[in-house]
């Protein structure tokens, strides 16, 4: 799987060059360089990390292509340049549509918590039917 717009909003999984292995990281966008530096993070110090294990062609150089952006589980941003990851090994997370059913007598509010607690959790596009 590549890192193209097409795959925003995909939950991935993968492992960078250098052997380390992500999972569960929402694919946001493809920022540069320098959006990814106005963050605060660092992509110079990150690229001078990864660099000994970059062997396509890459240039040497941070700016030279393009980074991308993950939501975590904690709800924080992190960025990896595109050549830091291993293209083979990105996989999208699936999993299962779950329906939750309540007893009778459940009340409105008592809906709008568990609603609130999915939102919390990171779990969006989900929909809730009053029968």
């Amino acid at each position: 799987m590549k890192l193209v717009s097409e795959n925003t909003g995909k939950t991935l999984t993968f492992e960078t060059v250098a052997g380390e292995k992500y999972s569960n990281l929402k694919f946001v966008s493809l920022p540069d360089a320098d959006m990814v530096a106005d963050t605060g993070y660092d992509p110079m110090a990150r690229h001078t990390q990864y660099w000994p294990y970059i062997n396509d062609g890459t240039p040497n150089d941070y700016r030279a292509y393009p980074y991308a952006k993950f939501i975590n589980a904690e709800n924080k941003a992190v960025y990896f340049g595109i050549p830091w990851i291993r293209e083979s090994s990105i996989v999208e997370n699936s999993s299962p549509a779950t329906m939750f059913t309540f007893p009778a007598g459940t009340t409105a509010a008592q809906i709008d918590n568990v609603r609130a607690m999915c939102l919390a959790s990171g779990i969006e596009g989900f929909t809730v039917t009053t029968l």
